[in-house]
């Protein structure tokens, strides 16, 4: 009898110890399928952000070192390592007011501004955060759920024009969208339009036609609500 009581002790032994192995052996599958899944996640997290970067979207920064946007904008980048991932552009100098020439649409500029040279698309004014810019930035997709006849005045614009920039963005502000069709004279169709309905020696953009009669119309930067009420009252 005593005998048996041992083998029966040792069994038990040994069944606890074989439950307790599997046990752990368990926890630990799990614990590295949760660390191979977590590395995944962040891999997967860390290339989409890479995917649209300041640095990928080709980037110029217009500033003047009085702005205090401007100073704020680059001391935001500064603080999160992102400004050499752009070029800074001070059209205070000579050299900064003969670049920012070939991209003002009337020869003024209001800073800071950035345009997108690989997305063709511009953002004015201080942004809080760089992933307001990089959102800021992204080319304009149509829903194509525009209400046609809504629409009343052409709005002709180029992508890296600060008034023009300053205008869609007021447009946008103002919820205004559904008044207005902005049309791109940088492209071809935007041009072929821009000679049908601009008037012969109106240069520069932004400029402002009425559908209904393109006598009627509005050179330069203006705000939209006055825009509607100048052109329909």
């Amino acid at each position: 009898m005593p005998d048996q009581v041992s083998n029966s002790d040792s069994v038990g032994t040994f069944l606890i110890v074989f439950f307790v192995l599997f046990i752990l052996i368990i926890i630990f599958s799990s614990a590295c399928y949760c660390s191979e899944s977590c590395r995944s996640c962040f891999t997967n997290s860390k290339t989409e952000k890479n995917e649209m970067d300041l640095k990928s979207l080709d980037i110029i920064l217009f500033v003047n070192p009085q702005c205090p946007h401007c100073v704020k904008t680059i001391e935001l980048l500064k603080s999160k390592g992102e400004l050499n991932n752009l070029e800074l552009v001070d059209i205070t100098t000579k050299q900064g007011n003969e670049i920012a020439g070939k991209y003002a649409g009337n020869g003024k500029m209001y800073v800071p501004l950035f345009i997108s040279r690989k997305n063709n698309t511009g953002t004015m004014g201080y942004k809080n955060s760089i992933e307001e810019i990089i959102e800021s930035l992204k080319p304009e997709v149509s829903n194509g759920q525009e209400n046609k006849v809504s629409e009343k005045v052409l709005l002709f614009t180029t992508s890296t024009c600060g008034y023009c920039t300053k205008a869609k963005q007021s447009i946008k502000q103002n919820g205004l969208e559904s008044y207005f069709k902005i049309i791109d004279v940088g492209t071809p169709e935007g041009n072929k339009m821009a000679k049908e309905w601009i008037k012969p020696g109106v240069n520069g953009v932004p400029v402002w036609v009425l559908i209904e009669n393109k006598e009627k119309y509005v050179h330069g930067y203006k705000d939209p609500n006055e825009v509607l009420k100048e052109l329909m009252g």
